[in-house]
């Protein structure tokens, strides 16, 4: 529960702020509380043609030496 010092400062700011930015601040807002963030994914074949092959090559190669772990590294 936020603070009431908290509270204040939000809508202090969020009035300033255009329609449209309140709408992204409160989409933000939900997403921290949602529960989405690492949670697994059920269907994964929905997200099958999400991206367009050459995105995902692109992707592939910038992540495609992240598999190794260095333990001397810590």
């Amino acid at each position: 529960m936020a603070t009431p010092l908290v509270e204040e400062q939000l809508l202090q700011t969020l009035t300033r702020l255009t329609p449209e930015q309140q709408l992204r601040v409160l989409d933000y807002a939900r997403s921290l509380g949602d529960g989405r963030r690492g949670t697994a994914v059920k269907d994964p074949l929905r997200f099958v043609g999400l991206f367009p092959p050459d995105d995902l090559a692109e992707m592939a190669e910038a992540i495609k030496d992240c598999e190794r772990v260095d333990i001397d590294e810590w």
